[in-house]
């Protein structure tokens, strides 16, 4: 068994089928996958509707609002995944989803087998 606490989600894709395809080839038969980096459909929404909006030099101006400073956006860390990116992730690296569920503060964790049991 092998467990990931937000580890998985600074892997690219690629890194990300070969180790777990490697993880299967090695026998594990259980991962349990504590995913840093799901992106809810709430979230999703936020990204791409929401905050280019809020973030708008015009808006902010009829508002009465200062520009927002866009130089800085912080540091890159880890990729954001959709529960179906990560579904397919999962199937092309060899694995089957058991259970997915939420454990506070993990909002998406996948159980995964290696075969039906």
């Amino acid at each position: 068994m092998v467990i990931f606490f937000g580890a998985s989600y600074v892997m690219d894709d690629v890194l990300f089928i070969d180790t777990f395809r490697k993880l299967k080839k090695l026998g594990v038969r259980q991962i349990i996958d504590f995913h840093g980096g799901y992106i809810s459909i709430k979230k999703l929404i936020t990204m791409f509707c929401i905050l280019p909006t809020k973030e708008s030099t015009l808006v902010r101006r009829i508002f009465g609002k200062l520009p927002v400073n866009k130089e800085y956006r912080g540091k890159f860390h880890g990729w954001g995944r959709t529960r179906g990116e990560l579904r397919r992730l999962y199937r092309k690296a060899g694995f089957i989803i058991h259970k997915e569920m939420s454990v506070h503060p993990y909002q998406y964790v996948a159980i995964l087998h290696s075969k039906k049991w």
